[in-house]
C-alpha cells in the first residue's frame, strides 16, 4: 500500500485523503479508520428508526440450523459445568468428612498412648516396689 505524506495538505485535502485512505482500507479489509480530532456525536433522531419503515427480515435456514446448535450446545456446556460443580461439592464433602475421621483417629490414637504411657509407669513402679 502507498504511504501517503500527510505534510503540506491543507485541512479540506486532509480530509478528503483521509476519507480515500479510509475507503482503500475497507476495500482491503481493514476496520474504517476514524479521522484525528473529535467525532461530531450523532444526533439523537437518527438513532430511531420508525418500525414501519423496517423490512421483515428473511432467515436463512442455515442460520437457524447454526443457532439451534450453538443453543444446543450452550445447553450442554451448561450441564457440563452443572456437574463439575457438584462433583466439587461432593469431593468436598467427602475431604471434610474424611478430615474430620482423621482428626477422630489422632484423638484416639494420643488417647491410647496417654494410657499406653501411665501403665508402663506404673509397671515399673510396681517393679521397683518389688525389687525393694
Amino acid at each position: 500500500m502507498k504511504r501517503t505524506n500527510w505534510r503540506g495538505l491543507t485541512s479540506a485535502s486532509l480530509l478528503l485523503a483521509l476519507s480515500a485512505s479510509a475507503a482503500l482500507a475497507q476495500d482491503a479489509g481493514a476496520p474504517p479508520a476514524t479521522p484525528p480530532g473529535p467525532s461530531a456525536p450523532a444526533p439523537a433522531d437518527a438513532k430511531e428508526a420508525p418500525a414501519e419503515e423496517a423490512e421483515p427480515v428473511k432467515k436463512d435456514p442455515e442460520v437457524e440450523r447454526l443457532a439451534a446448535e450453538k443453543k444446543k450446545l450452550a445447553d450442554e456446556k451448561q450441564a457440563l459445568l452443572d456437574e463439575i460443580k457438584e462433583i466439587r461439592e461432593t469431593h468436598k464433602a467427602e475431604i471434610e468428612r474424611m478430615q474430620a475421621e482423621v482428626k477422630r483417629l489422632s484423638a484416639e490414637a494420643a488417647l491410647r498412648s496417654a494410657r499406653i504411657k501411665a501403665s508402663m509407669a506404673a509397671q515399673s513402679e510396681e517393679l521397683e516396689r518389688l525389687r525393694a
